[in-house]
């Protein structure tokens, strides 16, 4: 059962994410840049379940959480890092491609 999520930059009172909890998103979510999260709800990071987690901006119950944020850049970087940080395993998607995939594991925000 996962408790916290927190995509990084979580800490910010201006970092907003859609999120879908103990549902199955349609098929595209991960993969498809148009892809149309309209019915999802939105929240700020983190995002969890646990009333101990003083930091915790968005409470919601969930077994399952998926999260999407979308953003623009300029210009493409040459480099970039993603920070990431669950408590019970994550799987990381990024323009439709599967960079970090271990649901068995807590992850400090390190990749």
């Amino acid at each position: 059962m996962s408790n916290v999520i927190i995509l990084r930059g979580g800490m910010s009172e201006r970092v907003y994410v859609e999120y879908l909890y103990d549902a199955n998103p349609t098929y595209g979510w991960n993969t498809e840049l148009d892809f149309s999260d309209a019915g999802w709800s939105e929240g700020k990071t983190p995002i969890g379940m646990r009333e101990d987690i003083y930091f915790l901006r968005t409470k919601v119950p969930f077994n399952n959480l998926y999260a999407r944020k979308v953003f623009s850049v300029d210009k493409i970087p040459q480099s970039a890092i993603l920070w990431v940080a669950s408590e019970d395993g994550v799987e990381v998607w990024v323009n439709g491609y599967n960079v970090l995939s271990d649901i068995n594991a807590r992850h400090l925000a390190s990749y």
